[in-house]
């Protein structure tokens, strides 16, 4: 006999957590090599602002500190934006997202420059010392009026906030919704949903010397 699991209406066990609350597992801060960096990102604090200027001096004069950039200094380092991921409709309009800004910030927390440091600690407080002068821009915190004609644009470039229309359903006769003894319209609000596991993945890079 099948059995069938319930999962709507009751809580659901992550299976990859007992290892790591139990002191099982292994989490990516914890790991410690020989001759190991740490990154800090700089990011900004406003929702929306021009990033007029980045100096790293000071920075660069800290105790422990291997190397500092800003977006503008990684810009011909990248080979391409990060990729879209999902592309709903063929005229879905994708913007570029590079790893680090260097002309404005699109939302808080956007990076626009990276310190590297022998320990966190450093790393951190260098990207503290970084100077960074932004220009204000209007911010639409609203997703409707972000649509509005004359609203604050996230992306200049697409000359729209509005990314992708998607429709459902739509088939045959449509005539007979119109002629319905009872016709209901409603309006359903799905929030923002972005699975976090309790501890992400992490990536170890070696610096590899070209052989002479």
């Amino acid at each position: 006999m099948a059995i069938t699991e319930k999962f709507v209406g009751q809580p659901v066990l992550r299976k990859e957590d007992p290892s790591l609350i139990t002191g099982g597992g292994s989490f990516v801060d914890n790991m410690s090599l020989p001759g190991m960096l740490h990154l800090a990102v700089v990011r900004s604090p406003f929702a929306h602002a021009r990033v007029v200027s980045v100096d790293l001096s000071e920075a660069l004069g800290m105790p422990g500190v291997v190397g500092a950039w800003s977006g503008a200094d990684l810009a011909d380092d990248w080979a391409g934006p990060l990729p879209m991921v999902w592309p709903i409709t063929e005229d879905i309009k994708t913007s570029d997202h590079w790893p680090l800004t260097k002309d404005k910030a699109r939302f808080q927390g956007d990076g626009v420059a990276v310190v590297v440091a022998d320990t966190r600690g450093r790393a951190g407080d260098a990207a503290e010392a970084v100077r960074v002068e932004y220009e204000q821009l209007p911010a639409v915190l609203d997703i409707e009026e972000a649509m509005k004609d004359g609203s604050p644009l996230v992306h200049d470039e697409l000359g729209t906030n509005a990314v992708v229309h998607w429709s459902h359903g739509g088939g045959g006769d449509q005539s007979v919704f119109d002629s319905a003894p009872v016709q209901l319209q409603l309006r359903y609000e799905a929030p923002r949903i972005t699975p976090s596991p309790i501890e992400p993945r992490g990536a170890v890079a070696a610096v590899v010397p070209a052989m002479g």
